[in-house]
């Protein structure tokens, strides 16, 4: 560079020094991992559970037809795992980790599902890709859901308030929980007789 040369934001060299001043003054991060999936399963179990994993090979297409007819939501059988929790070989809850696009990213997230009441017990954002809207996480947002089931509407405005500035994020979560709470009515309830 010469002596005296001006350093813009459209040449290179200008654009690299604002991205490094962007970075280095707190960019918003991406890819928030606030809980390993992992271990968010192991820390959701009751004292004495143990899991087993669902297979999907049970699901019918007509159970997938009407869980996409009553929950809106189609299975993503690659993007939701879910586990049976059991306690003296009883099952007791299902603890499913699914994937939701918020935005434009997918937000991952894990749901406990009481059995045999069919509740929501428990709720978590394990990763965040977004970003903007990461207040979803907080405490008061997701006590919303807990002890919902398939007759909450679980809609925004209705039975859920969204966060303000991460409406796309609150929905999500909103429709992916009904997702699953129609799963568990559907299908995963009906596996506590069966071998998961």
């Amino acid at each position: 560079m010469e002596p005296g040369a001006r350093v813009g934001l459209l040449n290179p060299r200008g654009l690299l020094l604002a991205l490094g001043l962007w970075v280095a003054l707190g960019a918003p991060a991406f890819g928030q991992v606030f809980e390993d999936p992992d271990a968010a399963l192991q820390s959701a179990l009751r004292s004495g559970e143990q899991l087993t994993p669902v297979s999907w090979s049970g699901l019918s297409a007509e159970v997938a037809a009407a869980l996409k007819a009553q929950s809106g939501q189609a299975l993503r059988r690659s993007w939701t795992r879910c586990h049976q929790a059991q306690s003296a070989s009883q099952p007791t809850a299902y603890l499913c980790i699914d994937n939701m696009i918020g935005k434009t990213e997918p937000i991952t997230y894990l749901a406990r599902i009481a059995h045999p009441s069919g509740r929501l017990e428990d709720l978590r954002l394990l990763i965040y890709r977004e970003s903007v809207g990461a207040e979803i996480r907080h405490p008061l947002f997701l006590a919303q859901f807990l002890g919902k089931d398939t007759q909450a509407p679980l809609g925004l405005s209705q039975d859920i308030q969204a966060i303000s500035g991460a409406t796309y994020s609150s929905r999500a979560v909103a429709q992916g929980s009904r997702k699953l709470l129609w799963l568990y009515r559907l299908y995963l309830s009906k596996l506590s007789t069966e071998q998961p």
